[in-house]
């Protein structure tokens, strides 16, 4: 069944929720407009065996690319030494607030449900402490990035008990987290009227049904929140077979019908952030060269709104390695679109010194700020420079990108910044100069991956 749960007056009434917010059931359950029915918005979606997929996204003409194609080569890590220094950060503005540091430190004789508990339970007073009579309900949008995949199940086990019928979109991967972290938590929520939630829980063949108790994407005024995507075959949930090209095409199809079938009708064009998590480095070329294909060939096919003008992917785009995502998929997409024509990126560029730059590419849209904000070095990628100076060179070109957009430093939202844990950089420290030298009015998580996207990339921000 398809749930979308909308507080948009406009739509017809299926079936009032009610909240805390909206305690006579203002909320309802709708399909965008129902104006238009279910079958009518699926039409173009023909029903077809599992076995057609790979028809669908490969032409006649393409060979099938076969996991022997690119050898399975995994960069051996370690995580960062156990941390005291992660803390709970909570940042509010009227209708919307944004958690950080939401963890779990393992604890010899509990469980992974225990600590689970522990977490969710954590999160839950946080909430209920705030002005405002927050609840759980609210939130939107959460990151949750885990130790070790082989606890996915029982996390999951635990997490879904804290939600309802319309629970927030998620992304969920495992990172090298500190070592006495268990989990990490990152978290939006709205209280606004306007909100509509998808939560496709059958099995069919347009898009996978979720795997976990979150919803495909939620809708928050202007702006929509994806679930993590990755590529399974919808009408098994079985990760298509044929390698890192055809995982690719599925999972940006994916959010393509999702986009589209979200109020505002958007496509692959209106992708404000996204963040492309892969397992391997080398996956990172071929993502790239997939993301053109795209948009011009596989979309148009499907009666895409795609025009043939835009041949490639927005340019607000990052890669990371990390160790494992779920159901051992090769790639993970992270995707906030807005529903407006996405205004021109500016590009600002602010050199320190000879040996580091820092790059920002941002996106204004509705007073709300996506940005992509990196530090890269020209020397030896194992000759790293000063901790503080990388901050430093960080800090000033963010500075410059929020000074550019003219949007409050209170209206931003939390900051994600990904470093290598290959690097020589110490996440104490790292923690310790972020604090430091960023603005007060942010908050922020700092997520260890194993590798950036290139050699020279020493720190990536991003909201």
């Amino acid at each position: 069944m398809v749930y979308t749960c909308s507080r948009s007056t406009s739509c017809t009434l299926e079936g009032s929720i009610p909240s805390k917010h909206h305690p006579s059931g203002t909320g309802y359950t709708c399909f965008k407009d129902m104006k238009k029915s279910l079958a009518s918005r699926l039409a173009h979606y023909p029903l077809k065996r599992s076995s057609d997929v790979h028809k669908e996204i490969f032409s006649e003409n393409e060979p099938l690319f076969h996991e022997s194609d690119i050898s399975e080569h995994y960069t051996p890590y370690k995580c960062p030494e156990g941390t005291d220094l992660i803390k709970l950060q909570v940042k509010q503005r009227e209708k919307e607030i944004w958690i950080t540091g939401v963890t779990v430190k393992r604890e010899r004789g509990k469980t992974t449900d225990e600590m689970t508990s522990l977490a969710m339970n954590k999160l839950k007073e946080c909430m209920l402490e705030l002005p405002g009579n927050w609840s759980l309900s609210d939130l939107c949008m959460i990151h949750l990035y885990i130790s070790d995949m082989n606890d996915f199940g029982a996390i999951n086990d635990v997490y879904k008990k804290y939600f309802g019928l319309n629970p927030p979109a998620r992304v969920c991967v495992q990172v090298p987290l500190p070592e006495n972290i268990v989990l990490q938590l990152e978290c939006y929520g709205s209280c606004t009227d306007d909100k509509h939630t998808m939560h496709v829980q059958s099995i069919s063949h347009w898009a996978p049904a979720n795997i976990g108790p979150y919803s495909q994407a939620v809708k928050v005024d202007k702006r929509l929140y994806i679930s993590g995507q990755i590529a399974m075959v919808p009408s098994t949930l079985n990760i298509i077979s044929g390698g890192i090209r055809a995982e690719s095409r599925l999972s940006l199809r994916h959010i393509h019908r999702i986009l589209e079938a979200m109020p505002g009708s958007t496509t692959l064009q209106n992708i404000s952030l996204a963040i492309c998590y892969v397992s391997q480095k080398d996956y990172i070329s071929i993502m790239k060269k997939e993301m053109k294909y795209a948009g011009h060939t596989f979309l148009q096919h499907n009666h895409s709104s795609f025009s043939i003008e835009y041949n490639t992917m927005p340019s607000m785009i990052e890669f990371v390695v990390v160790p494992r995502l779920p159901r051992n998929a090769k790639i993970e997409w992270k995707v906030y679109s807005d529903i407006t024509d996405i205004l021109p990126i500016e590009n600002t560029v602010f050199h320190i010194s000879d040996q580091l730059k820092s790059t920002g590419k941002y996106i204004v849209t509705h007073s709300s700020l996506s940005c992509i904000v990196k530090v890269e070095s020209s020397i030896n990628q194992f000759e790293r420079p000063d901790l503080s100076r990388v901050v430093k060179c960080f800090c000033q070109c963010y500075e410059k990108i929020v000074q550019s957009s003219e949007v409050e430093w209170k209206s931003l939202p939390a900051l994600s910044i990904f470093y290598s844990v290959l690097s020589t950089f110490s996440y104490d420290h790292l923690m310790k100069e972020l604090s430091c030298q960023l603005n007060k009015d942010i908050i922020f998580t700092i997520v260890p991956v194993i590798e950036l996207s290139l050699e020279t990339t020493l720190l990536v921000g991003c909201h």
